[in-house]
């Protein structure tokens, strides 16, 4: 408006093929599962090979990579029967470092939902609450820019969009068909047919690029 002096704007793009892309025909259209279980129908991509794969009863964990060898995809996905909020504010970065050191390289049968979101929102009450709260308010010191003590932040606006599919991850954030798995087989089930936490990650120097959720993939 016409008080405005100034907008700072910063963005990052994340764009990578995964090192074996899914194969486009065997994506299937499955059930997934909404929070209060309402089922809708999804593309579910599907893979058999080896990943990096660790399981207990209230989790299941994988990792898929990208051609570039350090980037890669972890997927997050809670037992069915957690609540996934509960789930979700129980995590911290010590619990992401520890499971990731459990990976371990199995076959495994990986089913997948496509997904894409875009998610707008605003940051100051966030960054309120972890402590920056004069940068909001006349008590600014941003002097070093114009010279005066007349400029403060009136709002920072955040937006994030992610696109996953066969091919792999961009990122800035039912007909009835029926799949065979192919008989009998005793490697582990990996099937994101619920709510479950994203993280893009870069193993060469431990840095979460991209993190979110997906709990409607429509």
């Amino acid at each position: 408006d016409s008080l405005t002096r100034m907008v700072l704007t910063n963005a990052i793009y994340f764009k990578e093929e995964w090192q074996h892309a899914f194969d486009t025909s065997r994506t299937y259209n499955a059930p997934f599962y909404l929070d209060d279980n309402t089922q809708i129908y999804v593309p579910m991509m599907f893979r058999q090979e080896s990943f990096r794969y660790y399981a207990e009863k209230s989790f299941q964990m994988i990792e898929l990579p990208y051609s570039q060898s350090d980037l890669s995809m972890m997927v997050l996905l809670p037992a069915k029967d957690l609540d996934f909020s509960t789930f979700e504010s129980s995590l911290n970065a010590c619990f992401f470092k520890e499971n990731i050191k459990n990976l371990k390289k199995q076959k495994i049968q990986l089913s997948l939902p496509k997904f894409s979101f875009t998610t707008p929102y605003t940051m100051s009450g966030i960054l309120k609450k972890m402590g920056m709260t004069d940068a909001f308010t006349r008590r600014a010191d941003f002097s070093r820019i114009d010279g005066t003590r007349n400029l403060y932040i009136s709002e920072i606006f955040h937006k994030a969009f992610i696109q996953v599919n066969e091919k792999g991850t961009q990122a800035s954030a039912g007909s009835g068909a029926v799949m065979g798995l192919g008989g009998i087989s005793s490697n582990p089930l990996f099937i994101a047919d619920h709510p479950f936490i994203f993280f893009i990650f870069d193993r060469s120097s431990n840095t979460i690029l991209f993190m979110g959720r997906v709990t409607n993939p429509t």
